[in-house]
């Protein structure tokens, strides 16, 4: 099929299915679909709250999940003796990433760990890698930003 033949159905298909074949699309890495989907969303024109308000609100949000469900994992896999020390030591790296992150950013780690329901768990800083906090820190702004 040409391009901009699948233009055409793309046009033809509720916002919501254009985002779940653009989620699809982003998951094979395929750019080529990307553009022709986003070629075909209508685009409106509405009110807001500020942009950065807005895209610092939903990155936080962002940061509590890929924190939770890193830590949650990681956990896990504690708890099943799949390799506990080495899974412990990156606890403490996700740990020492989150609390400099939440630093860098200005933010309560208690916040974050609260919406990552992981607010009882002891905080493991001690003896962590730097060279893979300084990766995770990193990881945990942008998807802040």
């Amino acid at each position: 099929m040409k391009l901009a033949q699948v233009n055409k159905l793309y046009g033809k298909l509720t916002p919501k299915e254009q985002a779940n074949l653009y989620f699809e699309a982003i998951a094979r890495r395929d750019d080529t679909e990307l553009a022709a989907i986003l070629d075909t969303v209508a685009v409106q024109t509405y009110q807001q709250y500020h942009l950065d308000y807005m895209k610092r609100s939903t990155g936080l949000v962002m940061v509590s999940l890929v924190y939770g469900s890193t830590y949650w994992k990681t956990r896990a896999l504690i708890l099943a003796n799949q390799e506990p020390d080495e899974n412990r030591a990156f606890l403490a790296v996700i740990d020492t990433a989150l609390k400099n992150a939440c630093s860098q950013l200005n933010i309560d780690i208690n916040a974050i760990r609260t919406m990552a329901q992981c607010e009882r768990e002891p905080l493991m800083t001690n003896h962590a890698n730097l060279e893979r906090v300084a990766e995770y820190t990193e990881m945990l702004i942008h998807t802040a930003r």
